[in-house]
């Protein structure tokens, strides 16, 4: 993903406390880097240092691709670090979608490149 920023945020990093909510937009590109889609996240803060930005949000995401939108939700840590998600759901190709992925983010307003990677691991409807 690229251009990940929280929406209504200027740049820089944000000091957040537990409870704030951030709402974030990005664009996605297939491995190739060709774009794929949109990434929508919305978050709540749940640890952070006194002044400092967010250590955990507890994360859901929706990934709208041409074909239908995954959904997901998980824990996410402090900015890049990597994290891991479950796969709650879909619609359109992915209806009843489930399985996990991983994905390391560097949000802008959180003082990253606004760049993010996430990799599926989808099951079988079996």
């Amino acid at each position: 993903a690229r251009n990940l920023r929280g929406i209504g945020e200027q740049g820089g990093p944000r000091r957040d406390a537990p409870g704030d909510q951030i709402v974030s937009r990005a664009s996605l590109l297939d491995e190739e880097g060709r774009e794929a889609g949109t990434f929508h996240s919305s978050s709540v803060v749940v640890a952070s240092s006194k002044g400092q930005t967010a250590e955990a949000t507890l994360e859901q995401h929706h990934f709208e691709l041409g074909d239908g939108v995954i959904v997901g939700s998980g824990l996410a840590g402090r900015l890049g670090e990597p994290a891991v998600f479950a796969v709650i759901g879909g619609t359109g190709r992915y209806r009843g979608a489930r399985g996990g992925y991983a994905g390391v983010q560097w949000h802008v307003h959180l003082g990253g490149d606004g760049t993010a990677r996430f990799v599926f691991d989808l099951l079988d409807g079996e």
